[in-house]
């Protein structure tokens, strides 16, 4: 019970014995009405907030970083009271931003309050919308509502709290990779095999000069017979498909000591989303394996290998939602699993904050398996000496202008790919 209702009924009650001891009406009706207004008091805050639902969703549910998502929030009073005042405080994640309505910033829980004042009748539902804009990677949930009433005298507050879903994926950043060494099958600078292990017979793109390696079963008869100072072999299509497999370890090593940063991670996670969205355009099959855990879930991130067509979606999905776990995934093992059974044709870039020797010797023995592999740093200092490593930074070419500016995918790609998904 609250004071000001406490004070209420203690003068009431004193009132009303002062007005029978002396027989004065005016003051046993005033009495009486403090003690109604105190009970009604109690009523509203026993009932007021006891039908009270609150309702969040956004759409759409996920956007890339700077863009807008319209959060529509419903207010319902299931009661048969009504509600003269209502505020509603919805805890957001700080990587939200709202411009309409009053933000608080919540220090301690590292949060902010998106403040909203309702007026209810019984049976009444209201909804609003807001534009929320989603400043950085991840998953973001809204948090409990907290809500602030009281009666229409104002004797005192109320508050309750509810839970409400309402979950914002925002994506990790793309940028247009600009290297020329891209549009070739050997992306990463691998050197090139001299021969290829399968190629379609059926499939003839045309024709090129003869090199010691080809089989002469290759050889162009007729096209070396119109130049016979060359031998001519036949250049066909490779039956195996392209296939890239990302593997994501956002940990800065330095000494055999494990370190992260948060920007290093969402480094990372903008590293392989650019190569991802790369191979999608290209219609290559795509991977992903993660040293970290889904927020929310618990389970370890990995992609399976595929070329659906939502298959960019699932992949930038599961890049906002990763939460390094490094400390409790044996590093080792983990790439041992994910490089186990890739098969012919597939590229391995293991992207990571700063390459010990530990990944350089991985890289090489992936290499002597056949498979082109490459290590992508993503910090300012790159790799240890002696490791063969790639700086994001120079593969994406960042800071410099060019064909197209960072951000979402570009027009026409990715989103159309998605819009068919």
């Amino acid at each position: 019970m609250i004071r000001l209702v406490r004070v209420f009924l203690g003068v009431g009650f004193a009132g009303v014995a002062v007005a029978l001891s002396t027989r004065q009406g005016l003051l046993l009706v005033v009495a009486l009405g403090m003690w109604a207004a105190a009970l009604m008091a109690l009523l509203w805050h026993r009932w007021a907030l006891a039908g009270i639902r609150v309702a969040t969703r956004f759409d759409p549910e996920r956007v890339f970083p700077g863009e807008s998502a319209r959060l529509t929030i419903a207010v319902e009073n299931r009661s048969l009271l009504p509600v003269p005042w209502l505020m509603i405080q919805i805890r957001m994640p700080q990587q939200l931003r709202s411009l309409k309505g009053t933000v608080r910033v919540e220090p301690s829980q590292r949060a902010l309050l998106l403040e909203q004042h309702f007026t209810l009748a019984h049976r009444q539902r209201v909804t609003r919308r807001i534009d929320v804009t989603g400043v950085s990677r991840g998953a973001h949930r809204l948090g409990e509502v907290l809500l602030f009433s009281s009666d229409p005298l104002h004797l005192g507050d109320v508050t309750g709290q509810v839970s409400t879903g309402g979950e914002l994926l925002v994506y990790p950043r793309t940028v247009p990779i600009r290297d020329a060494a891209l549009t070739s099958l050997r992306p990463f600078g691998v050197q090139e095999v001299r021969g290829r292990l399968f190629s379609d017979p059926e499939k003839v793109v045309g024709v090129r000069p003869y090199r010691p390696e080809d089989p002469p079963r290759q050889i162009h008869w007729k096209a070396t017979a119109r130049q016979p100072e060359e031998i001519m072999v036949k250049e066909t299509d490779p039956s195996v498909q392209p296939a890239l497999l990302l593997l994501v370890d956002p940990v800065e090593y330095r000494q055999g000591q494990e370190f992260l940063a948060e920007s290093t991670v969402d480094l990372a996670a903008e590293a392989a989303a650019s190569l991802a969205r790369w191979a999608f355009e290209r219609r290559w099959s795509l991977g992903l394996g993660v040293r970290g855990l889904t927020a929310g879930s618990g389970r370890q991130v990995r992609v399976p290998m595929g070329r659906q067509r939502d298959q960019l979606r699932r992949v930038l999905t599961a890049l906002a939602a990763m939460v390094p776990a490094g400390f409790f995934i044996d590093r080792g093992r983990w790439l041992a699993a994910e490089t186990r059974r890739i098969g012919h044709g597939t590229r391995v870039v293991l992207v990571v904050g700063r390459a010990d020797r530990a990944a350089g010797g991985w890289m090489t023995g992936l290499e002597r398996r056949g498979f082109p592999a490459q290590i992508l740093t993503v910090s300012a200092d790159g790799s240890e000496a002696g490791v063969r490593a790639t700086p994001w930074a120079r593969l994406a070419g960042l800071g410099d202008a060019g064909d197209g500016e960072p951000g979402g995918p570009a027009p026409g790609t990715v989103r159309d790919a998605w819009a068919r998904s």
